[in-house]
């Protein structure tokens, strides 16, 4: 089960990202900087899979836990490297909209 230090006023989880610095040069039309997200997807999927087959060994499952959870992170930098270099520096207006496609899906 998983535990949540954070809730919003309707007592759902929310994760917390904090500042992400896109790198030094970020284009919009870079071909390999916007294919990267899909990449780092990729590696975090096997990461996780990684960590679920060893989640049940205490030697090896906090070690795969970190190398998953590093991976989400590289997968966060990615797509803030591509939205940076379109002109955006704050995504909570995107996030308020991503938020309001899922309630309508029924997601929360």
């Amino acid at each position: 089960s998983s535990t949540w230090s954070k809730t919003d006023k309707e007592g759902g989880a929310i994760v917390r990202i904090g500042d992400v610095k896109p790198f030094k040069y970020v284009y919009a039309d870079d071909r390999q900087q916007f294919t990267r997200p899909l990449e780092e997807a990729a590696e975090f999927f096997v990461a996780w899979r990684f960590w679920i087959q060893r989640r049940d060994n205490q030697r090896y499952s906090a070690k795969a836990r970190d190398k998953m959870l590093d991976k989400a992170a590289d997968v966060i930098q990615a797509i803030v490297n591509c939205v940076a270099s379109v002109g955006i520096d704050d995504m909570s207006e995107l996030m308020r909209r991503c938020e309001k496609r899922n309630m309508k899906r029924g997601r929360y």
